[in-house]
């Protein structure tokens, strides 16, 4: 009966494993997408939001936008990455 049931069964094709990101390439990906957060803030500063007057504040300091840009470009890979990002890099150790 045994051999029977085991006869039904359909084997599953085994899913890859995914690799699993170095430490640098956690923080390769975190800086990168922090700089691109960070240039993307200043262009909008430059080119949308700066006060058209010279002796405006805003004129020359393009604080806001870049913090809030460089910011939310920090977070994005913890959100899309949650996987590989926030966990600790572990190497795989063969015992014999």
């Amino acid at each position: 009966m045994k051999k029977k049931a085991n006869k039904k069964r359909k084997k599953t094709p085994a899913q890859p494993k995914k690799k699993t990101l170095s430490p640098r390439a956690k923080t390769l990906i975190i800086l990168a997408s922090t700089a691109v957060g960070i240039a993307i803030g200043w262009a909008f500063w430059y080119y949308i939001s700066r006060c058209v007057h010279v002796n405006c504040f805003f004129h020359n300091w393009p604080l806001k936008e870049v913090l809030i840009a460089g910011l939310f470009f920090a977070i994005t890979p913890f959100v899309f990455l949650n996987e590989n990002i926030g966990k600790p890099y572990r190497y795989n150790r063969k015992t014999k």
